[in-house]
């Protein structure tokens, strides 16, 4: 089904007018937009399921313009968006947990950087511009 479930902007984007959707349906995309040209799609990436399990979370990078956090099961999947030709690249696939079925990723985020993004204030928060943040159904 189309159901959208969630829209989320890229802010790295210069023009800011490209977000992701996505559906928690399985077998569901996530679609790339330009909000210049809604007639189609910049692209779409499909990922693996997992236990009949749809897509339940994405997030933008804050640091690395054009990079994509996908939620799928215990999964976070990540593509680089701005390659030629309109296809996502494989960046990375992390799990978490220990395999337990049960645990489900429900929200995830890029760390943030302080609002005073000082080196010395990120270096004594321990901001790490790569790290994703995650709540799952166990905490």
């Amino acid at each position: 089904t189309d159901a959208v479930s969630g829209i989320v902007p890229d802010d790295c984007c210069p023009t800011k007018t490209v977000f992701a959707t996505f559906g928690r349906n399985a077998g569901e995309s996530v679609k790339i937009w330009d909000a210049r040209m809604m007639d189609s799609t910049l692209g779409e990436i499909r990922v693996p399921t997992q236990h009949g399990g749809g897509i339940s979370a994405v997030a933008w990078s804050n640091e690395r313009p054009g990079e994509l956090a996908i939620a799928v099961g215990d999964s976070i999947r990540t593509f680089y968006t701005r390659a030629p030709g309109s296809r996502a690249l494989p960046v990375n696939v992390s799990y978490v947990g220990n395999g337990d079925e049960a645990l489900a990723l429900q929200c995830l985020a890029f760390q943030p950087p302080s609002e005073r993004s000082t080196t010395t204030t990120n270096e004594q928060l321990g901001y790490y511009p790569h790290r994703i943040l995650t709540v799952s159904s166990q905490g």
